[in-house]
Protein backbone atom coordinates (compact mmCIF):
# COMPACT_ATOMS: atom_id res chain seq x y z
CA UNK A 1 0.00 0.00 0.00
CA UNK A 2 1.42 3.52 -0.94
CA UNK A 3 2.07 6.19 1.54
CA UNK A 4 -1.10 7.91 -0.44
CA UNK A 5 -3.35 5.94 0.16
CA UNK A 6 -2.32 5.31 3.74
CA UNK A 7 -1.97 9.21 4.26
CA UNK A 8 -5.08 10.88 2.82
CA UNK A 9 -4.15 13.96 1.33
CA UNK A 10 -5.18 17.21 3.96
CA UNK A 11 -7.35 19.47 2.32
CA UNK A 12 -8.14 22.42 5.05
CA UNK A 13 -11.53 24.12 4.85
CA UNK A 14 -12.99 26.45 3.48
CA UNK A 15 -14.55 24.31 1.14
CA UNK A 16 -17.38 24.72 -1.93
CA UNK A 17 -18.94 21.62 -2.82
CA UNK A 18 -21.16 20.59 -6.11
CA UNK A 19 -23.28 17.91 -6.41
CA UNK A 20 -26.82 16.71 -5.39
CA UNK A 21 -28.26 15.94 -2.19
CA UNK A 22 -31.66 14.15 -1.01
CA UNK A 23 -32.78 15.78 2.43
CA UNK A 24 -35.48 13.80 4.66
CA UNK A 25 -37.50 15.69 7.20
CA UNK A 26 -38.13 13.95 10.30
CA UNK A 27 -40.36 13.49 13.27
CA UNK A 28 -38.19 14.10 15.99
CA UNK A 29 -37.12 11.79 18.09
CA UNK A 30 -37.67 12.50 21.91
CA UNK A 31 -34.22 10.58 22.33
CA UNK A 32 -31.43 9.65 21.06
CA UNK A 33 -32.15 6.45 19.26
CA UNK A 34 -30.41 3.04 18.98
CA UNK A 35 -27.59 3.35 16.23
CA UNK A 36 -27.07 7.07 16.12
CA UNK A 37 -23.77 6.60 17.51
CA UNK A 38 -21.15 4.54 15.88
CA UNK A 39 -19.63 2.70 18.41
CA UNK A 40 -15.97 4.75 18.22
CA UNK A 41 -17.74 7.81 19.26
CA UNK A 42 -20.75 5.89 21.26
CA UNK A 43 -17.63 5.28 23.97
CA UNK A 44 -15.93 8.56 23.91
CA UNK A 45 -16.80 12.15 25.23
CA UNK A 46 -18.22 13.13 21.79
CA UNK A 47 -21.91 10.83 22.65
CA UNK A 48 -20.69 11.57 27.00
CA UNK A 49 -23.84 13.45 28.54
CA UNK A 50 -20.66 15.55 29.46
CA UNK A 51 -21.03 16.83 25.49
CA UNK A 52 -24.19 17.73 26.22
CA UNK A 53 -27.78 17.43 26.39
CA UNK A 54 -29.74 16.62 23.67
CA UNK A 55 -32.84 18.89 23.20
CA UNK A 56 -34.27 18.26 19.68
CA UNK A 57 -35.84 20.93 18.31
CA UNK A 58 -39.26 20.98 15.94
CA UNK A 59 -38.21 20.70 12.49
CA UNK A 60 -34.37 20.31 13.50
CA UNK A 61 -34.33 16.41 12.77
CA UNK A 62 -33.23 15.55 9.04
CA UNK A 63 -31.89 12.57 7.42
CA UNK A 64 -29.27 13.28 4.00
CA UNK A 65 -27.91 11.92 1.08
CA UNK A 66 -24.85 13.57 -0.87
CA UNK A 67 -23.53 12.62 -3.90
CA UNK A 68 -20.53 15.19 -4.10
CA UNK A 69 -18.98 15.49 -7.71
CA UNK A 70 -16.54 18.14 -6.89
CA UNK A 71 -14.71 19.02 -3.42
CA UNK A 72 -11.29 19.58 -2.28
CA UNK A 73 -11.15 16.09 -1.38
CA UNK A 74 -12.70 14.98 -4.41
CA UNK A 75 -15.59 13.28 -5.60
CA UNK A 76 -18.06 11.46 -2.82
CA UNK A 77 -20.99 10.04 -1.48
CA UNK A 78 -22.71 10.66 2.05
CA UNK A 79 -24.94 9.48 4.26
CA UNK A 80 -25.54 11.92 7.54
CA UNK A 81 -28.22 11.94 10.49
CA UNK A 82 -28.98 14.81 12.51
CA UNK A 83 -30.90 14.38 15.64
CA UNK A 84 -31.31 17.69 16.33
CA UNK A 85 -29.64 20.29 18.51
CA UNK A 86 -27.99 19.64 21.37
CA UNK A 87 -26.20 21.92 24.59
CA UNK A 88 -22.29 23.09 23.80
CA UNK A 89 -20.02 25.36 25.23
CA UNK A 90 -21.31 28.11 23.35
CA UNK A 91 -24.08 28.47 25.85
CA UNK A 92 -26.53 27.39 23.42
CA UNK A 93 -28.46 24.18 21.85
CA UNK A 94 -27.14 23.55 18.13
CA UNK A 95 -27.46 21.21 15.59
CA UNK A 96 -25.22 18.01 15.63
CA UNK A 97 -24.38 15.24 13.09
CA UNK A 98 -24.18 12.21 14.75
CA UNK A 99 -23.46 9.62 13.25
CA UNK A 100 -22.49 10.22 8.75
CA UNK A 101 -21.17 7.41 6.19
CA UNK A 102 -18.67 8.73 2.97
CA UNK A 103 -17.58 6.68 0.32
CA UNK A 104 -13.63 7.81 0.41
CA UNK A 105 -11.10 8.11 3.53
CA UNK A 106 -10.03 11.10 1.95
CA UNK A 107 -13.47 13.03 3.16
CA UNK A 108 -13.59 10.59 6.65
CA UNK A 109 -10.11 12.22 7.67
CA UNK A 110 -10.62 15.78 6.74
CA UNK A 111 -13.85 15.62 7.88
CA UNK A 112 -12.74 14.53 11.24
CA UNK A 113 -9.62 16.77 11.20
CA UNK A 114 -11.54 20.09 10.10
CA UNK A 115 -15.11 20.39 11.68
CA UNK A 116 -15.14 16.88 13.98
CA UNK A 117 -18.01 15.60 11.88
CA UNK A 118 -17.30 11.96 12.88
CA UNK A 119 -17.11 10.29 9.41
CA UNK A 120 -17.08 6.40 8.92
CA UNK A 121 -16.50 5.16 5.37
CA UNK A 122 -19.05 3.10 3.49
CA UNK A 123 -20.03 1.47 0.15
CA UNK A 124 -23.18 3.59 -1.76
CA UNK A 125 -25.55 2.68 -4.53
CA UNK A 126 -27.75 4.75 -6.81
CA UNK A 127 -29.99 2.70 -8.84
CA UNK A 128 -32.41 4.30 -11.08
CA UNK A 129 -35.65 2.09 -11.44
CA UNK A 130 -36.77 3.35 -14.89
CA UNK A 131 -33.96 4.42 -16.63
CA UNK A 132 -35.71 5.79 -19.76
CA UNK A 133 -37.83 8.15 -17.42
CA UNK A 134 -36.89 11.57 -16.35
CA UNK A 135 -38.72 11.11 -13.34
CA UNK A 136 -37.43 7.62 -12.40
CA UNK A 137 -37.23 6.54 -8.96
CA UNK A 138 -34.04 6.53 -7.34
CA UNK A 139 -33.04 3.52 -4.93
CA UNK A 140 -30.08 4.65 -2.66
CA UNK A 141 -28.33 1.84 -0.89
CA UNK A 142 -25.74 2.22 1.82
CA UNK A 143 -23.57 -1.26 2.48
CA UNK A 144 -21.06 -1.79 5.41
CA UNK A 145 -17.35 -1.42 3.52
CA UNK A 146 -16.66 -5.26 3.65
CA UNK A 147 -17.50 -6.11 -0.30
CA UNK A 148 -18.72 -9.81 1.80
CA UNK A 149 -21.63 -8.07 3.27
CA UNK A 150 -24.39 -7.46 0.64
CA UNK A 151 -26.95 -6.46 2.71
CA UNK A 152 -27.90 -2.52 3.03
CA UNK A 153 -28.10 -1.07 6.41
CA UNK A 154 -29.64 2.10 4.92
CA UNK A 155 -32.37 1.54 1.73
CA UNK A 156 -34.49 4.09 0.68
CA UNK A 157 -36.65 5.03 -2.75
CA UNK A 158 -36.99 8.80 -3.83
CA UNK A 159 -39.72 9.69 -6.65
CA UNK A 160 -39.61 13.28 -7.63
CA UNK A 161 -43.29 14.58 -7.65
CA UNK A 162 -44.60 14.87 -11.10
CA UNK A 163 -47.10 17.69 -10.68
CA UNK A 164 -44.13 19.81 -8.34
CA UNK A 165 -42.41 22.59 -10.26
CA UNK A 166 -38.57 23.18 -9.44
CA UNK A 167 -38.10 25.96 -6.86
CA UNK A 168 -34.37 27.88 -6.29
CA UNK A 169 -33.42 26.67 -2.68
CA UNK A 170 -31.14 28.86 -0.70
CA UNK A 171 -30.62 27.76 2.79
CA UNK A 172 -29.47 31.50 3.78
CA UNK A 173 -32.63 33.08 2.05
CA UNK A 174 -34.53 30.02 3.20
CA UNK A 175 -33.43 31.39 7.06
CA UNK A 176 -32.71 27.83 8.13
CA UNK A 177 -30.39 26.73 10.51
CA UNK A 178 -27.81 25.46 9.40
CA UNK A 179 -25.35 26.32 12.34
CA UNK A 180 -23.58 23.23 13.82
CA UNK A 181 -21.78 22.59 17.09
CA UNK A 182 -19.23 19.58 17.27
CA UNK A 183 -17.52 18.32 20.06
CA UNK A 184 -14.01 16.53 19.73
CA UNK A 185 -13.89 13.53 17.89
CA UNK A 186 -11.79 10.26 19.38
CA UNK A 187 -9.42 8.86 17.18
CA UNK A 188 -9.19 4.88 16.22
CA UNK A 189 -5.49 4.54 16.53
CA UNK A 190 -2.26 4.98 14.63
CA UNK A 191 -2.95 2.42 12.61
CA UNK A 192 -6.07 3.94 11.32
CA UNK A 193 -5.04 7.39 9.96
CA UNK A 194 -8.07 8.33 8.21
CA UNK A 195 -9.88 8.21 11.73
CA UNK A 196 -8.10 11.25 13.44
CA UNK A 197 -8.90 12.46 16.56
CA UNK A 198 -9.41 15.93 18.04
CA UNK A 199 -9.52 17.80 20.64
CA UNK A 200 -11.04 21.10 20.66
CA UNK A 201 -14.93 21.95 19.67
CA UNK A 202 -15.88 23.46 16.23
CA UNK A 203 -19.10 25.11 14.94
CA UNK A 204 -19.54 25.51 11.30
CA UNK A 205 -22.77 27.25 9.44
CA UNK A 206 -22.85 26.11 5.96
CA UNK A 207 -25.06 27.04 3.28
CA UNK A 208 -26.26 25.09 0.64
CA UNK A 209 -28.16 26.31 -2.77
CA UNK A 210 -29.20 25.19 -5.94
CA UNK A 211 -32.32 24.20 -7.80
CA UNK A 212 -34.76 21.98 -6.02
CA UNK A 213 -37.62 19.56 -6.31
CA UNK A 214 -40.17 17.64 -4.36
CA UNK A 215 -39.97 14.18 -3.92
CA UNK A 216 -41.32 11.25 -2.22
CA UNK A 217 -39.50 8.67 -0.02
CA UNK A 218 -40.88 5.17 0.67
CA UNK A 219 -38.63 2.90 2.56
CA UNK A 220 -36.35 0.37 0.58
CA UNK A 221 -36.35 -2.41 3.02
CA UNK A 222 -37.48 -6.07 2.49
CA UNK A 223 -34.48 -8.70 2.81
CA UNK A 224 -34.45 -10.89 5.29
CA UNK A 225 -31.30 -9.28 6.22
CA UNK A 226 -30.25 -5.96 6.86
CA UNK A 227 -33.17 -3.42 6.74
CA UNK A 228 -36.26 -5.03 7.34
CA UNK A 229 -39.72 -4.22 4.90
CA UNK A 230 -41.63 -0.78 6.01
CA UNK A 231 -38.26 0.41 7.54
CA UNK A 232 -35.35 2.98 6.23
CA UNK A 233 -32.59 1.68 8.47
CA UNK A 234 -31.53 -1.45 10.32
CA UNK A 235 -31.16 0.37 13.55
CA UNK A 236 -27.63 -0.52 13.98
CA UNK A 237 -25.22 0.55 11.82
CA UNK A 238 -27.93 3.21 11.12
CA UNK A 239 -30.66 4.68 13.36
CA UNK A 240 -33.80 4.05 12.32
CA UNK A 241 -36.51 7.13 11.96
CA UNK A 242 -39.65 8.16 10.82
CA UNK A 243 -39.97 10.35 8.13
CA UNK A 244 -42.27 12.86 6.25
CA UNK A 245 -43.71 11.58 2.98
CA UNK A 246 -41.99 14.29 0.76
CA UNK A 247 -38.69 15.77 0.91
CA UNK A 248 -36.53 18.09 -1.22
CA UNK A 249 -33.97 16.72 -3.88
CA UNK A 250 -31.57 19.82 -4.52
CA UNK A 251 -29.86 19.68 -7.71
CA UNK A 252 -27.00 21.28 -9.09
CA UNK A 253 -25.74 21.70 -5.46
CA UNK A 254 -23.24 24.38 -3.92
CA UNK A 255 -22.07 23.83 -0.55
CA UNK A 256 -20.32 26.60 0.89
CA UNK A 257 -18.17 24.98 3.85
CA UNK A 258 -16.96 27.54 5.84
CA UNK A 259 -13.58 26.73 7.73
CA UNK A 260 -15.35 26.17 10.81
CA UNK A 261 -14.73 28.05 14.50
CA UNK A 262 -13.00 26.88 17.52
CA UNK A 263 -15.88 27.26 20.38
CA UNK A 264 -14.77 28.11 24.05
CA UNK A 265 -16.61 27.49 26.81
CA UNK A 266 -18.19 30.41 28.30
CA UNK A 267 -18.84 28.46 31.57
CA UNK A 268 -15.54 28.46 32.57
CA UNK A 269 -14.90 32.33 31.65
Amino acid sequence: MSSESKHPKAAPGAWLNRGEVYIFFLSTPGEIPEGAYAPLEARSYFASPEAGTFRGGLGAATVQVVRYTDSPAGPYDELLYIPGRFDNPSGKAHLRITRIYVSTDASTYNGRKNWNIPKHVARFAFTRIQPDSALSPVKIEVFPLSPANSSPFFSAVATPSSWAPNFPFNSRRLALDTLMVHPPVPSQGPDAYSMIGTDRWVSIRPCLRGKAEIVWYTPGGGGSEGVQPGEYADGVEFPKFKAWRFGVHVKDLVLDFPEGDVVEDKKTK
